[in-house]
């Protein structure tokens, strides 16, 4: 994983922290958008390559819940550089809702140290599950712990 300096993990079994960030089109999005609905977070670079790895992995989860309106699958972006970050999107064609927080204080309010960084959040906004960098077999843990919480 790629590491930057943070506060302290929030952790398992905490609130998620609120944010406000809007996407690539200007869509403004809060962590209110997503209450009552099982959230999975990406926190993602387009210049650290295990995040680039990791996508398509992103886009196959975002794909298996895409019919499901209870499941929301969200990258956050930390990219500085936005213009990089939006032709990275583009050229990628991601599907899924990705936010701006590379100048925002987001990631340190989440305690990412290394990205990338995935959340599974509950319909209560409290955080199951955090995995930081990136293996394959991830996305089957994933989909275990989501659909652990539609049940």
């Amino acid at each position: 994983s790629c590491t930057a300096q943070g506060r302290k993990p929030v952790t398992s079994g905490t609130k998620a922290p609120a944010f406000k960030l809007s996407d690539f089109s200007g869509k403004v999005y809060t962590d209110k958008t997503f209450e009552g609905k099982v959230l999975f977070i990406d926190f993602w670079a387009s210049w650290c390559p295990p995040c680039v790895a990791s996508v398509p992995k992103v886009d196959e989860l975002h794909r298996a819940y895409v019919d499901n309106p209870n499941v929301v699958v969200i990258g956050i972006n930390l990219d500085t550089n936005t213009r990089q970050a939006e032709r990275f999107i583009n050229e990628n064609e991601i599907p899924y809702i990705v936010l701006q927080g590379g100048n925002s204080s987001v990631g340190n309010d989440y305690g990412v140290r290394g990205i990338p960084t995935f959340l599974v959040i509950n319909q209560s906004g409290v955080i199951e599950k955090r995995y930081t960098g990136f293996r394959p077999g991830y996305e089957q843990e994933w989909r275990t712990e989501i659909d652990r919480l539609l049940q």
